[in-house]
């Protein structure tokens, strides 16, 4: 049984004990104000009787009428007579009825009797003496006081128990507000909730107590870390299989290369080839050599050579970029504006390095659109930094890969390893920079870098402009 089950269960156990005790109590106080009621009539009737002896006996009625009269004192006492052995009214409140025969069940009984009628209460004593009976005297007297204190005694008790039940509810909803839910969400999270790089995380109830709040937190801590062990367990696996390919991949790379370096450098010896020829072989040059590096710190992931930092403008390197994007946005149809700055964006940095992380963010940008589709590039200056934004209108980043972009072996490509962003934000950083994707309103993606401007004797970066 849940422990909302439980706790319903015992407020209703309460409730009912509540109602029963109550229900006790309105019985107990009827059968009291009962018991006094007939008390007091009893006293009423014999009285009556005990005065009634001497005159009944020696025939003054007239001191009858006034014992009886005198009842009438009594604000509940309704009607009050005597009644002689023949059964004959000798003395009545209400002079219409003396004389008349009175017929009764109690009129020959002996004993003092009660008989509770509605709104009345009946008294009857016998007129005795010496074992001889010679006549009754009977009070009426009105039950409305009773009836009165019966409907303010239900009153009070139902008026308490309506508090008391207000009192149970208020505090069921306040338990199940500030226990029974907030267990109840971080049980339900918690059993949702799966130990890998994709589990969602459990949230603190907002009206929980401090006590539950602490222990929501020590749950999502305990998950967290978890997350972080299947992740560095992940990318360690991955990094081994890597590791196991990196070798034949490498060879398999560089052949090729080899033969495309042998070839270039066999067309550029040809003395009839023209300057724009020659300034495409020595692209093709630069694009082998960057690929050979490539493939060396492909084999040794996360290590980057910093020794060939240069001093360089980014819009240069964004113009020498075009010439190898240009051809293929064409021929996908594609159009790609470069909109750059006036001021001068001059970096220390490794120049093959951020060619390769501009030329990755540009693939991935010429990869993502499709015919009649726009790439826009803007270079500008943001305080101390050199920015560099890339904008494609392209459909955009799936959700599930949104929070996931630069992690190692992520990828929605059905050939990609998954690493060309993970190599960019390596770079990125460990030039003391910044990198950032993210979907754009109304579709596409915008890709940007910052990196630090080259002050000489100062390097500093702060970070991403308006």
């Amino acid at each position: 049984m849940s422990l909302q089950s439980k706790v319903t269960a015992a407020f209703l156990f309460v409730m009912t004990v509540m109602l029963a005790h109550g229900g006790y109590n309105l019985w107990g106080q009827r059968r009291l104000m009962q018991t006094e009621s007939g008390e007091r009539a009893r006293v009423l009737v014999s009285t009556l009787a005990e005065m009634s002896l001497d005159p009944l006996l020696s025939g003054h009625f007239d001191r009858l009428e006034r014992q009886v009269d005198s009842l009438l004192t009594h604000s509940d006492v309704l009607d009050a007579r005597v009644v002689n052995s023949v059964g004959r009214v000798v003395a009545d409140t209400n002079r219409s009825g003396q004389g008349w025969i009175h017929t009764s069940s109690t009129d020959q009984s002996t004993g003092l009797h009660l008989r509770y009628m509605d709104t009345l209460l009946l008294a009857s004593a016998p007129i005795a003496s010496e074992g001889l009976q010679f006549g009754r005297a009977e009070v009426a007297v009105s039950l409305e006081s009773f009836h009165q204190r019966m409907l303010q005694t239900t009153t009070l008790l139902f008026v308490a128990l309506a508090a008391q039940l207000s009192i149970g509810i208020s505090f069921g909803l306040f338990i199940n507000s500030q226990v029974i839910r907030p267990l109840k969400l971080v049980s339900d999270a918690l059993g949702s909730s799966k130990p890998d790089i994709d589990g969602q995380p459990i949230r603190t109830p907002r009206r929980a107590t401090p006590e539950i709040r602490n222990v929501a937190e020590a749950i999502e801590s305990m998950r967290a870390r978890l997350e972080t062990y299947y992740r560095e367990e992940r990318d360690l696996q991955r990094l081994r299989t890597l590791g196991e390919i990196s070798v034949s991949l490498a060879h398999e790379i560089r052949n090729p290369l080899e033969a495309v370096s042998g070839a270039v450098e066999l067309i550029s010896r040809d003395p009839e080839i023209s300057e724009n020829q020659n300034r495409f072989l020595k692209i093709i040059r630069e694009e082998v050599d960057n690929l050979n590096r490539y493939v060396s710190e492909f084999t040794q992931y996360g290590k980057f050579d910093m020794n060939s930092e240069t001093v360089f403008d980014m819009r240069e390197l964004i113009d020498d970029t075009m010439l190898l994007i240009a051809p293929m946005a064409q021929q996908r149809r594609v159009a790609v504006e470069v909109r750059h700055t006036d001021s001068a964006l001059n970096i220390r940095a490794s120049r093959s390095h951020i060619k390769r992380v501009v030329v990755n963010l540009l693939m991935n940008a010429l990869e993502a659109c499709s015919h009649g589709d726009t790439i826009t590039i803007d270079t500008r200056l943001d305080h101390t930094a050199a920015s560099v934004q890339i904008r494609d209108t392209g459909p955009g980043i799936p959700n599930a890969l949104a929070q996931h972009l630069f992690d190692p072996f992520v990828t929605s490509k059905e050939h990609g390893l998954g690493l060309g962003l993970a190599l960019c934000k390596g770079i990125i950083e460990q030039h003391k920079g910044d990198i950032r994707v993210s979907n754009l309103e109304g579709g596409g993606v915008q890709a940007g870098i910052s990196l630090p401007v080259y002050i000489p004797g100062i390097r500093t970066a702060e970070g991403w402009g308006e």
